[in-house]
């Protein structure tokens, strides 16, 4: 079996009940749906969250009982040190890969565009 690399997080809160676990993960579901927006989340960081697992070929998943609290566990394969520092090396623009772009308009006004850098 592979190397997998495991990080588990595990919460004592009022749990999430067995018909809502399958639907956590879909964009924009939320359990509570009473709840704002303002003090709730937009229903997207579970599914961000399995969609960037699933891209490492891994996995989100979740464990929970209502009033004992969850455990998600989010699995990806494991690395080599060697194998990670050549990666990031390589994912790191240069200056050859990027270009510079200047600032229009008055500065003294503040009217400028600011400075931004983009990949060429």
């Amino acid at each position: 079996q592979d190397a997998r690399a495991v990080i588990c997080v595990t919460d004592s809160g009022v749990g999430i009940a067995a018909e809502h676990v399958p639907h956590i993960f879909d964009r924009f579901y939320r359990v509570d749906r009473a709840r704002s927006r303002s003090t709730a989340g937009a229903g997207l960081g579970l599914a961000i969250g399995r969609w960037i697992a699933e891209a490492h070929d891994g996995a989100l998943s979740v464990a929970s009982e209502v009033g004992r609290g969850s455990r998600f566990t989010f699995e990806v394969p494991a690395i080599d040190a060697a194998t990670a520092a050549t990666a990031a090396t390589a994912a790191t623009p240069t200056s050859a890969d990027l270009r510079t772009i200047e600032p229009q308009g008055d500065a003294a006004s503040g009217s400028s565009t600011p400075v931004a850098i983009e990949p060429r």
